[in-house]
């Protein structure tokens, strides 16, 4: 008999939570499953998520908490004879927690996917700590969070798996043409090609990056940052960059869908995230062979392994990202490094850590 299982999530907006749940969407063991999406509101890939499943809904809410929302939520629940919830991200952890108190059959499962610094306060991890009480699984997307969640929202390390991000091999394990690409950016293979993926925040730490590139200019005239990725620092960051006299040298691309022809066209991906849950973007980029550069965090090193599949440098730290990108760009570091980083990436197949949280769903239901 299938088991009917409910994806909650923010919104479709493209960022690795939810190109996770396009993937799961594509994926699921579709013989024992019954697969159910709802996003609060609209994003990105809402065209991507209405196209892949006829159980697809977006209940396209204006506010945080909704009471037509949650009524919404209920009725289609009861309706499609869910089994389990599974919530990714705050604000459908929030809602899982009221369907639970309503629909206590349900079964309730909550990813974990970040190390969101403003839960090290009490007030959040003590909210936190009670929307979970009622999960019947608590999962972790590295070991990095599980650690983190167990810390600072009290959650006994024995409640949490620990259940690797994935991505989608195929998808990026794979030649690609990227001349049409170059000369839509007007890149020349004499560029030196950076790439920053994710939400424009301060997380992401792409300030230290710019100004590396303002430093490097000189050193590399060719230099190029590529920025993907939207968020509420853009503006800044595009007034720094004018200030800096790096506008030349930076493109800020917004979203994009075609992130392997982009991989691909990169020499280097930096990620100098403040904080990371885990950084998939990395797994991406090793197995288009593009060299990696992270920020030497937890997370991030569960990734990373510093000067054998890619670099580490310390967070917040500009000169530390100078030496490195200016050690890549003259080809000083071991050739080895492309077939460890592709071999590393491996492990990060999207398929088979899906089966674990599948397993996860059967066992739980027994």
């Amino acid at each position: 008999m299938k088991i009917n299982v409910l994806i909650l999530v923010t919104e479709a907006i493209g960022g690795g939570v939810e190109r996770l749940i396009y993937d799961q969407m594509r994926f699921y063991d579709k013989k024992r499953i019954n697969l159910h999406v709802i996003t609060l509101r609209k994003g990105y890939l809402e065209t991507e998520f209405s196209e892949t499943s006829a159980n697809y809904m977006c209940l396209d809410i204006n506010r945080r908490l909704s009471y037509r929302a949650l009524k919404k939520l209920v009725c289609y629940i009861k309706s499609n004879q869910i089994d389990i919830v599974h919530t990714h991200l705050y604000l459908p952890d929030i809602y899982g927690f009221l369907v639970k108190m309503i629909v206590p059959r349900v079964k309730l499962f909550t990813t974990k996917h970040n190390t969101n610094q403003f839960r090290k306060k009490l007030f959040w991890g003590i909210l936190d700590n009670i929307l979970s009480l009622p999960a019947a699984r608590i999962i972790a997307v590295s070991e990095a969070v599980k650690k983190f969640i167990a810390k600072y929202e009290y959650i006994p390390p024995n409640r949490i798996s620990v259940i690797y991000h994935g991505v989608d091999i195929n998808r990026f394990f794979k030649k690609v043409n990227i001349d049409d690409i170059r000369k839509q950016l007007r890149i020349s293979k004499d560029n030196f090609v950076i790439g920053i993926i994710g939400r424009i925040t301060e997380q992401k730490g792409h300030i230290y990056l710019l100004r590396a590139v303002a430093e490097l200019k000189s050193k590399i005239p060719s230099i190029k940052l590529l920025v993907i990725g939207t968020g509420e620092l853009q503006q800044e960051l595009s007034d720094y960059c004018h200030k800096s006299n790096i506008e030349n040298h930076v493109s800020f691309l917004g979203f994009r869908n075609d992130m392997p022809e982009l991989y691909s066209l990169m020499n280097v991906l930096c990620l100098p995230s403040v904080y990371e849950g885990l950084g998939l973007v990395l797994v991406e980029a090793m197995l288009c062979n593009t060299i990696t550069v992270g920020s030497k965090i937890h997370g991030i090193e569960e990734i990373i392994n510093d000067g054998i599949n890619g670099f580490l440098v310390p967070p917040r730290d500009s000169e530390a990202l100078i030496k490195v990108l200016y050690k890549i760009y003259k080809s000083d570091y071991d050739k080895n490094m492309l077939v460890q980083a592709r071999l590393a990436a491996l492990q990060f197949d999207f398929t088979k850590n899906l089966k674990k949280i599948e397993k996860t769903y059967f066992d739980v239901l027994r």
